[in-house]
Order: structure tokens, then C-alpha cells, then sequence
């Protein structure tokens, strides 16, 4: 019985957070076209934000990860690009975003000045616009990201650190650059020891903050009228 309510839950949750999901392509469009004088963007600007901040605080933070045309949350997809028209995903990781975060106790304001920025990059067409760059400069406190340079300098680190470790991989591997992982997370019997008269210690590895660099730009599309919202109580899934 518990794991029925507790799956009944997590699945209200995911319908809710698809929906907040199509609901922000939604936004963007609108305030992407529409002059700031037009009352629409500024409606729907204030009732998609108070939705957005109220899950994002019920649920302890949200964290996405962005694929070419699909959004997960957990193993769960909540977005999933339609061509030209519908491109969520698309604007994320054309420009070498993979992964948003957003905290627990996020900020209306700062909900808002991330809406101003992703209208300002979808308005400038100009070739040295980069949406990393925007986000890097703005230095948010409740909204991060991950890029593809963060995850290949993780997995530079991680190599550097296993042949500091393994000194001997590469005259195993003939002089090879390439570090085999099989070599290494196997079983018992299959795990390469270090010599037995290295006095090398393991190193910590830290990935470094990447420089911004230009990116392609997304392409831009566009959205249709905003959804209603299906309100209901919710408590966080366990776990």
C-alpha cells in the first residue's frame, strides 16, 4: 500500500512538472515577441512564477537533465521537443547546456530576471551571443547549470587521477593516451595494482571553472496559448 500511494505521488508529480515545463515554453514565446507594454507577458509572467516558485520550493529543488530534443527529470521525460515549433530542449543544448538546477527557496525576482535573460538571447540575433555567457555573468544564486565543457573536464580529472594512480597503465597500454576503465573497475582478480615500490599517493582532481566560450545559436521557435493550471495538493515523494 505504501509503495502504491508513494508511486501515485511521484507520478502526480510528474504530470505536474511536464506541465510546468510546456507552460515556461509557453512564457518565453510571449514575452520573447510581445512589447513589454502589452499587458499579456506581464500576466502570464506573474501567474507562471508563483506556479514555477511554489513547485520548485514544494519539491526541495528541481534538477533537469537536457539531451538534443528531450528534458528527464529523474528517469522520468518531462519535455520532449516537436520539431521547429515546440524546442525547449533544443534552446538549452544547442548551447552546451546539459543539465539546469533550480534550489529550493528560489526567489520570484530571481525567477524573473532568468525570464528577461532567455528573451533578451531568443531577441539578439547577433553571432556572438551565448546563452552560457549570460547566465555565467548573471552569477544567479538558486539557478545552475552543468555544460558539455564542465562534464569532459570532470572526465579529464577522473582519467588524470586514475594514472596518477596506475602508473604503469600506459606502459601496459604501449604508450597509448587512452586510459581503458575496464582495466580498472572490473572484479578482484582483474584490477591493475599500482608497483610495489611506487610512492606516488592518490591526487585530488578538480574540475575548473570553464571559460565561456561562443556556442551555436539555438534555433528560435515558438509556442502556443498558455495552459491552465490543474491545482492540487501535493506532498514531496519519499525518498
Amino acid at each position: 500500500m505504501t509503495n502504491f500511494i508513494s508511486e501515485h505521488i511521484s507520478q502526480e508529480v510528474t504530470s505536474d512538472i511536464k506541465l510546468l515545463l510546456r507552460d515556461l515554453m509557453k512564457v518565453i514565446k510571449v514575452l520573447a515577441i510581445y512589447p513589454p507594454e502589452n499587458p499579456l507577458p506581464a500576466k502570464m509572467r506573474r501567474s507562471f512564477g508563483a506556479r514555477f516558485v511554489e513547485v520548485v520550493n514544494e519539491l526541495d529543488g528541481l534538477v533537469f537533465a537536457v539531451f538534443p530534443d528531450t528534458i528527464t527529470y529523474g528517469k522520468e521525460v518531462v519535455f520532449t521537443d516537436k520539431g521547429t515549433e515546440e524546442k525547449l530542449a533544443g534552446l538549452f543544448y544547442d548551447a552546451g547546456i546539459n543539465q539546469l538546477q533550480f534550489s529550493g527557496g528560489l526567489p520570484a525576482e530571481e525567477l524573473d530576471k532568468f525570464l528577461d535573460l532567455l528573451k533578451g538571447y531568443l531577441n539578439d540575433h547577433s553571432l556572438d551571443r551565448d546563452l552560457v555567457s549570460l547566465l555565467w555573468q548573471e552569477q544567479f544564486g538558486s539557478i545552475r547549470y552543468k555544460t558539455v565543457e564542465d562534464l569532459a573536464l570532470g572526465e579529464y580529472g577522473t582519467d588524470m587521477m586514475i594514472r596518477e594512480m596506475y602508473p604503469g597503465l600506459d606502459a601496459q597500454a604501449g604508450g597509448e593516451s587512452q586510459v581503458d576503465f575496464n582495466q580498472i573497475i572490473l572484479d578482484d582478480a582483474q584490477v591493475i595494482e599500482p608497483p610495489a615500490d611506487s610512492d606516488e599517493t592518490p591526487a585530488d582532481s578538480e574540475a575548473a571553472e570553464p571559460d565561456p566560450a561562443c556556442r551555436p545559436e539555438p534555433s528560435r521557435s515558438f509556442f502556443r496559448p498558455v495552459s491552465s493550471w490543474p491545482r492540487r495538493n501535493r506532498k514531496k515523494s519519499p525518498g
